[in-house]
């Protein structure tokens, strides 16, 4: 039986790869607006406007690659999603969904509140994790009698 009184606190960030791709395409867009712009001499307004904006979605995506702050931490105190905190006081259960779309599945983490009606929807899916997230919050649950509602059948290793 594993000890469970002195867990550590397990924080999880988006894949610094996969925003920093986003950045790269934003600020290329921007570019390409900016170019018909300048070449332009009618509609420069909203190209200007369209280059502004995928730049600015550049600037957000290179500060969230470049980003140390995480996205979820779940501690012996709760579980943090994005500067909102739940203490598992107030968490009646979790499950862990995993819904298949046309080309990949989306993953949660739902938990279900006591005093809220609907569950909080966690998206794991461009998360980095370390296993799989039933494994990573079942020790903190048990620790404070947390029951998990279902388990997601694992087909794949690596899914």
């Amino acid at each position: 039986m594993e000890d469970i009184t002195m867990l550590p606190i397990k924080k999880y960030q988006y894949s610094p790869i996969g925003t920093a791709f986003q950045a790269v395409i934003s600020f290329v867009f921007s570019m390409v607006f900016t170019y018909h712009a300048i070449k332009q001499s009618e509609g420069t307004f909203w190209l200007g406007m369209g280059a502004g904006f995928f730049f600015l979605l550049s600037i957000m995506a290179w500060r969230g690659a470049l980003s140390s702050k995480p996205i979820l931490m779940i501690s012996e105190k709760g579980v943090s999603y994005k500067g909102k905190f739940f203490p598992w006081k107030d968490i009646k259960s979790y499950q862990v969904v995993i819904e298949a779309g046309s080309t990949s599945a989306d993953h949660y983490l739902s938990l279900r509140l006591y005093h809220v009606r609907d569950d909080v929807n966690i998206e794991l899916s461009s998360l980095v994790l370390d296993g799989y997230m039933e494994d990573i919050i079942a020790p903190y649950a048990r620790l404070n009698n947390v029951p998990c509602r279902s388990v997601p059948k694992r087909k794949h290793p690596y899914q």
